[in-house]
C-alpha cells in the first residue's frame, strides 16, 4: 500500500497542475544565426473542480481547492538562419486545502487513538524545480507562409512521481474504509511537481504574418510520445492574432492534448460518488468509489491575451488560459506574465 495521494477522495492529481507550455514566442518563427532570445514568465493558476480519469465532471470533494504558481525561464539560439535550439524549465509551487476527512466514528471512543484513526488530513503543499524542456526547431519554409519541425525532450528533475492509494487493482481491495482508517492523523500527501517521466513531442508548426493588416496566425499539431507507463497524446495548437497600432497586439487560441492510448496503472486511488457531502457525513463505503489510476492526461485549453512592444527588443505579455474539457485534469485558471528579451 501507498501513502494517500491525489486524487484523495476525489481531490486533484496535481500531478495534472503541469504547465507543459513552451516559451510563448516559439513556433515557426525561427530566431536568425547568432541571436539569443530569453524568455521569462510567471504563472498563477487555481482549480476548484476537476474532470475524473472516466470523465465525470465533479467539484473538488470535501471544499477542496488548490492554488499554485511557477516561475519559468526559457533561452532559445539561432544556431543558423533555420536551426535554434531552446530549454526551458520552471520553479513551482502547489497547495491543496480541503476539510479533513472523517471516516466512520469508532465502537468505542474512548479507546486511546480511535478518534485519531478516523480521521484523515488530506491537505498538503509542493514545491520545486519541475521539468526541463530540451528543443530544437528547423524552419523548412521561410516565405509568406512558414512551415517548421519542432522536437521537445522533457526530462523530470526527481520530484516525486504520483501514486495510487492502493498497489493492487479495485477488484483485490475488499474493505477500503478499513484500509483509510489506518492511515489516521495527518498525512503526507503526494502532492506532486509532475508526472516523473519523459515524454518526446514531435511537432509540425505553420504560421502566417501579414504586415499591411497586422495579423498574425500559426498552428500545430503532432504527437507527444511519453514514456514509462502514461499513454501517448496527440498535440494540437492554434492562435490568431490582430495587432493594434504598432506596439499592441491582442490574440485568441486554443491548445489540446488527447490521449490516444491507455496507459499503465499505477494503482488505485479512491473518488467520491458525491463530492458534494460535508466532512462529518464524508466516509462510509456508500460513497466511496474505487478507480484505477493512471498518468494518462487529457485536456482542451482556451485562451487569450496581449502582447505589447516596449523596445524593438523587448516584448511584454499577458494571458489568460482556462481549461474547458478534461480527463484525470483539473479545471484550471491560470493567469500569465512575462516578457521576451531579444539579448543577441
Amino acid at each position: 500500500m501507498r501513502r494517500l495521494t491525489s486524487p484523495l477522495l476525489g481531490a486533484i492529481t496535481v500531478a495534472a497542475l503541469t504547465l507543459a507550455s513552451r516559451p510563448a514566442a516559439a513556433g515557426p518563427w525561427t530566431l536568425n544565426r547568432g541571436r539569443l532570445a530569453v524568455d521569462v514568465g510567471f504563472d498563477v493558476f487555481q482549480a476548484s473542480t476537476e474532470w475524473l480519469p472516466n470523465g465525470r465532471y465533479v467539484p473538488f470533494s470535501l471544499r477542496g481547492e488548490t492554488v499554485g504558481g511557477a516561475v519559468g525561464i526559457g533561452l532559445r539560439y539561432g544556431v543558423i538562419d533555420r536551426l535554434e535550439l531552446s530549454v526551458q524549465t520552471a520553479y513551482k509551487i502547489v497547495s491543496y486545502t480541503a476539510d479533513p476527512v472523517i471516516l466512520s466514528p469508532p465502537a468505542d471512543p474512548t479507546v486511546p487513538g480511535a478518534l485519531q484513526r478516523s480521521v484523515v488530513e488530506v491537505s498538503g503543499r509542493a514545491h520545486g524545480l519541475g521539468d526541463v524542456y530540451l528543443g530544437g526547431t528547423y524552419n523548412f519554409l521561410r516565405r509568406v507562409i512558414r512551415l517548421s519541425g519542432e522536437v521537445v525532450l522533457k526530462i523530470p528533475t526527481g520530484y516525486k512521481s504520483p501514486r495510487g492509494n492502493f498497489d493492487v487493482t479495485p477488484d483485490q481491495i475488499t474493505d477500503p474504509l478499513r484500509a483509510l482508517e489506518g492511515f489516521g492523523g495527518r498525512v503526507k500527501q503526494d502532492i506532486t511537481l509532475g508526472d516523473g517521466q519523459a515524454d518526446l513531442m514531435m511537432l509540425l508548426q505553420m504560421g502566417a504574418s501579414i504586415p499591411r493588416s497586422r495579423t498574425f496566425f500559426r498552428v500545430e499539431g503532432g504527437m507527444n510520445f511519453r514514456f514509462n507507463g502514461p499513454g501517448h497524446q496527440a498535440i494540437a495548437a492554434g492562435r490568431v492574432g490582430q495587432g493594434i497600432g504598432s506596439l499592441l497586439t491582442l490574440f485568441v487560441g486554443t491548445r489540446a492534448a488527447i490521449t490516444v492510448n491507455r496507459g499503465q496503472p499505477i494503482g488505485t486511488t479512491v473518488t467520491a460518488i458525491d463530492p458534494l457531502l460535508p466532512a462529518d457525513r464524508y466516509g462510509g463505503l456508500t460513497n466511496l468509489d474505487l478507480q484505477t489510476l493512471t498518468r494518462d492526461r487529457s485536456y482542451v485549453f482556451v485562451e487569450g491575451g496581449l502582447i505589447l512592444r516596449v523596445l524593438p527588443s523587448v516584448e511584454l505579455r499577458a494571458t489568460y488560459s482556462r481549461v474547458v474539457w478534461g480527463e484525470n485534469y483539473s479545471a484550471l485558471n491560470v493567469v500569465s506574465i512575462g516578457t521576451t528579451l531579444l539579448v543577441l
